[in-house]
């Protein structure tokens, strides 16, 4: 699971044109790793030690925390993996482990109203085996959620009714073996596109960044190649994630093969040619780059060296350079920032992120969720309140409010808990 949205949260997002719920305009970061970091949990890959928090200043003008306003964080539910929710708030996918690097994929509707997942009516999907987890994508025929299940298909689904479900299988299907899998969200276009990774089995050689369209699932197109990291793929670090309503893919770079820090391109479906986005130099896009757009500027969200928030403008020659960059205010240190997913709300721009304990897999320390505006919006402050592990946040908004999701744990608890944290976000 971007709204500017999952996605996605991996993953690139774009706020305009805007979908409308209630009286707010907005649209919902794309993608998602989940997004993202919570299937190196179910997998137990470990995250880049080399990475650390650049968190030694305080965030120069920190947002006040609302004088009225007192987190709420409450469980919904146990045994989530790997949540992700819909462009538009009203669905919600997610995996529950069943031991084994399997999982089972459910879906549930979501009441915008009290913001919360039918789960009394949840609808069991399929079932997964590592990193098959199921993500938002959209075509001319609307929204949608693929997956990979246990037996390699590529399976997607699109609602048909109150907690129901239409399924579809890709085929026929080329053989690769498909690891962080990913889809495209551009409602112009009646196909959609699937990234995926194929990981060499040997250290020194590089894993393989391919797409294949849906419209031809049997033909791979390659996009680029990467070095391992020094404790995993490079493509787990800083996820692809395509650019919302386009064919664009957004994906890790890395300059200097000894290095292990990124810059990052954008690969083009309808061309097959990448650009750099970035050119920094201290190549500091470590985890989680989105790219969105708001009001005619295209922007990338960043977490530099894995601490600090850091928002890029596309300038006229097309490079993406730093415009502002926030630290935490947190107690604990060190940390790292990962799953900073932008949205709108009332015509201003905020996201929810993590920071967790030290450098290593994300889940495995203690953790906070975080609520920050960006782009002239100061607000700053922590929405959860677990005194544990907390993972991958992700938000829901609906026609009067804003919650964020997330799931966590107690230290030593082996299943994660669904938590919903309240936000000031209401009108």
């Amino acid at each position: 699971m971007i709204p500017l949205s999952h996605s996605p949260r991996p993953m690139i997002i774009e706020c305009t044109p805007a979908e409308t719920v209630g009286r707010s305009t907005l649209t919902r970061v794309a993608g998602g790793l989940t997004r993202r970091f919570a299937g190196l949990l179910v997998l137990g890959t470990a995250l880049l030690g080399a990475c650390q928090a650049d968190s030694s200043a305080p965030d120069p003008t920190p947002g006040p925390t609302p004088a009225a306003f007192v987190p709420k964080d409450e469980i919904i539910g146990s045994n989530f993996l790997q949540v992700e929710f819909s462009d538009d708030s009203r669905s919600m996918v997610w995996i529950e482990a069943i031991g084994g690097g399997r999982a089972k994929v459910y879906y549930a509707d979501v009441n915008l109203t009290t913001g919360l997942p039918d789960l009394a009516g949840k609808q069991y999907v399929d079932t997964i085996l590592g990193q098959g987890w199921p993500y938002w994508g959209a075509d001319s025929q609307g929204p949608f959620f693929l997956l990979q299940n246990e037996s390699g298909q590529l399976r997607y689904f699109r609602r048909s009714g109150t907690n129901t479900l239409t399924a579809h299988t890709l085929s026929p299907l080329n053989a690769d073996q498909k690891s962080l899998l990913n889809v495209s969200h551009d409602p112009g276009r009646p196909y959609f596109w699937v990234s995926y990774v194929v990981k060499s089995s040997v250290a020194s050689t590089k894993d393989s960044l391919f797409c294949l369209r849906s419209d031809a699932p049997g033909t791979r197109v390659f996009v680029a190649a990467e070095v391992k990291n020094t404790a995993g793929s490079a493509y787990e670090l800083t996820f692809p994630r395509w650019l919302k309503n386009s064919e664009t893919l957004l994906y890790p770079f890395r300059g200097n093969p000894a290095q292990p820090v990124f810059d990052i391109k954008l690969w083009n479906g309808q061309t097959g040619t990448s650009t750099l986005a970035t050119n920094d130099g201290a190549a500091f896009h470590h985890v989680d780059d989105l790219a969105f757009a708001l009001n005619g500027q295209q922007y990338l969200s960043s977490s530099r060296n894995a601490g600090r928030l850091t928002i890029c403008q596309q300038q006229a020659g097309g490079l993406y350079t730093e415009i502002e960059s926030h630290a935490t205010p947190t107690a604990i240190q060190p940390y790292t920032l990962t799953s900073f997913e932008p949205f709108a709300f009332d015509g201003r721009v905020y996201g929810a992120y993590q920071v967790y304990a030290g450098g290593g897999i994300p889940g495995s320390t203690k953790g906070e969720i975080w609520l920050k505006g960006i782009l002239g919006e100061p607000a700053h402050l922590k929405i959860s309140t677990l005194d544990g592990v907390t993972v991958d946040p992700e938000y829901v908004v609906g026609p009067n409010k804003v919650w964020v999701y997330y799931y966590g744990k107690p230290v030593g608890q082996q299943t994660f808990d669904l938590h919903r944290c309240e936000t000031p976000l209401t009108r």
